[in-house]
């Protein structure tokens, strides 16, 4: 059963040699990247938390939904939501908070490959590109939390 500390150590030297910048936050058991999207979100950041037998990424926008919008948002991030194999994106009620979240089970150090590690930046950064037009649109009143859904899985098989 690999520690936090070697799960971490993995990703460290993923990151290394695919030459992404990160930092080290939480006593060295949280990781921090930003990555770039195509979208109207432009970027978002991924919080790599380090756990005995996983690690979780929180990957975050830099939007909150103000409170007249977050039922919208509720709405659309469920309807986002269904269907989805691997993660899912939450929201704050308190702040309007909304982000993607995934774990990765990591058994062993056979079952956490660098392209696994690839993966769990690829899915949040392929969801807010799929999805995150859409919740721009929700929180700033443009289109309904139907219509956006709608717009975003026009081309899903």
């Amino acid at each position: 059963m690999p520690t936090a500390t070697q799960i971490q150590e993995w990703l460290q030297a993923c990151f290394d040699k695919k030459e992404i910048s990160y930092e080290l936050v939480d006593t060295n058991l949280t990781l921090k990247a930003q990555f770039p999207l195509d979208c109207k979100l432009k970027h978002f950041n991924a919080f790599f938390v380090c756990r005995d037998d996983s690690y979780t990424v929180n990957s975050y926008i830099a939007l909150n939904a103000d409170e007249d919008s977050r039922q919208r948002v509720a709405e659309y991030i469920t309807r986002a939501n269904y269907g989805l194999r691997f993660g899912n994106f939450e929201m704050d009620y308190t702040d309007g908070e909304t982000r993607f979240r995934m774990t990765v089970d990591c058994e062993d150090r056979d079952s956490l490959s660098d392209g696994m590690i690839m993966s769990s930046i690829i899915l949040p950064m392929r969801m807010y590109e799929r999805y995150g037009d859409g919740l721009v649109a929700v929180m700033y009143g443009f289109l309904t939390p139907e219509a956006a859904i709608v717009e975003a899985e026009k081309d899903r098989e």
